[in-house]
Parts: C-alpha cells; sequence; structure tokens
C-alpha cells in the first residue's frame, strides 16, 4: 500500500514527489533536480532518471522508475502490484542478486504502482539480448542462480494457503490464462508474421505445438511438485479469452 500518492503519469514525476519517495528509505536524502534520460515503453514504462542529489543517504544518481504510464497499465495492474509486492515482501527473504530497491509501493484504489531501482546501465551492466549467444558457462551460471532461488521457497509455508506469500500465484496457471488470447489463430498468425519470428526456432512458431508444451508443463507441474490445489474456475463465468485453455483448468 502507499502513504505517498503514486504518480500517475512522467509528468507527476518531480524532484518533490521522487524526494518523499526515497526518503521512505533513505530518511536525509533530498533530489534537487532530475533528468529523463530514457523512456521505455512496454508492459511496464520503464524511466531512467538522472539526479541531481543532496544530503546523506546510500542513492546513486541513476535511477530506473517502474511504472504503469502506458494505455494498457490499468489491465495489467495486478502484475504491477506483484512486482511491487515482490520488492518488499519476498527478494529480502531469498537468495536472488537483484538490483537495489530504494522504494515500492501500490495504491490498489487507484491501480496505480512504482517501483525505484538501481539503473543498472549507468554500472555498466551488459544485459542479454535474444540476437547474441550465450556461453555454455553463462547458462549453467544463470540455472544454478534460479535453481538456489526456486528450492529456497520450494514446500514453503509460507506459500500455502493462509501463509503471507499466498498472495503469489501459480506462474503456470496464470501463463494459461494470461497466453491464450496470444495463440488463439488470427492473432498468433499476426505476430508469427512479424520478421522477429524468423529468427525463432520453427516449433516457436507453431501454435498447436506451444499449446501442447504448455499444456504438458502444466501437467508436470501438477504432477511432481503440487504445492496447492488447482483453482477450479468458477461455474458459470467465462474463461477470458476463450478456447483450448478452459481444458486445462
Amino acid at each position: 500500500m502507499a502513504a505517498l500518492p503514486l504518480p500517475a503519469s512522467l509528468e507527476e514525476v518531480t524532484p518533490a514527489w521522487l524526494t518523499a519517495a526515497v526518503r521512505t528509505r533513505h530518511p536525509a536524502a533530498v533530489v534537487k533536480a532530475c533528468e529523463v534520460v530514457e523512456v521505455i515503453h512496454g508492459t511496464c514504462t520503464k524511466v531512467r532518471l538522472a539526479l541531481s542529489l543532496a544530503g546523506s543517504g546510500d542513492i546513486p544518481s541513476a535511477l530506473v522508475l517502474k511504472a504503469g504510464f502506458e494505455p494498457h497499465s490499468d489491465s495489467m495492474y495486478p502484475t504491477l502490484e506483484k512486482e511491487v509486492r515482490a520488492w518488499r515482501e519476498l527478494l529480502p527473504h531469498l537468495p536472488l542478486h537483484t538490483p537495489r530497491c530504494h522504494f515500492a509501493a501500490y495504491e490498489p484504489e487507484r491501480r496505480l504502482a512504482a517501483v525505484l531501482m538501481d539503473d543498472l546501465v549507468a554500472r555498466g551492466v551488459r544485459f542479454c539480448h535474444p540476437l547474441r549467444p550465450a556461453s555454455p558457462a553463462q547458462v549453467a551460471r544463470r540455472l544454478a542462480a534460479l535453481a538456489r532461488f526456486h528450492a529456497a521457497s520450494l514446500g514453503s509455508p509460507r506459500l500455502a494457503p493462509g501463509g503471507e506469500w499466498a498472495w503469489v500465484p501459480d506462474i503456470l496457471e496464470a501463463a494459461v490464462t494470461y497466453f491464450a488470447p496470444f495463440l488463439e489463430a488470427a492473432t498468433f498468425a499476426r505476430y508469427a508474421a512479424l520478421p522477429r519470428a524468423a529468427a525463432a526456432p520453427a516449433a516457436f512458431v507453431d501454435r498447436h505445438w506451444l499449446r501442447e508444451a504448455l499444456a504438458s508443463l502444466v501437467a508436470l507441474s501438477r504432477e511432481r511438485a503440487p504445492r496447492r490445489p488447482p483453482r477450479r474456475h468458477p461455474p458459470g463465468q467465462p474463461l477470458r479469452g476463450g478456447g483450448w485453455h478452459a481444458r486445462l483448468l
């Protein structure tokens, strides 16, 4: 939840708001001025900021604000809220190397969320890219990090109904609903016709293969590591997206 009102647009991201935000973790910090370095549009809005700072506090002068300033942000609010809760409630307890977070809050009434974190570009971090190969050693390190991360919460009572992390969704069950509209024939054909699809493995542009692969993952997850009973769709309510995924829930 947010005691500080969150910005609903980039214009509301001011030095005064940034000062109030970072002071939730760095009480003596002051943001005298800020400059927008870059705005990246996507599922959420990522804003790279250059700050002029005063006061004390271990805050870098380059931060990234993640918020929902996109036309579709209202429909993505549940995802934005879960990211905030992950920064606040999950990541401090789990072994995953992440950027430092300087502010994270959400407002369910206004369907707004915001996170301030270190700008990794300014730190010289090289991001992965689907067209840049990774070495076997790099892939092994990433898989090992993911294994440690998941192992730390596997079977945890915190994830059980009534636990403090019970709000965390089953990602595969959520994926079934999320991907359903994209795997409808007309929508999938539009994406498969994009130039980027030409670089993808043939199976990845096969709608039926992807559909069955997702179904197999859901079935395997339930068989190997059931964390909670599968959620059943309430009778009488339509499934969002309709179609094949109704058979999986």
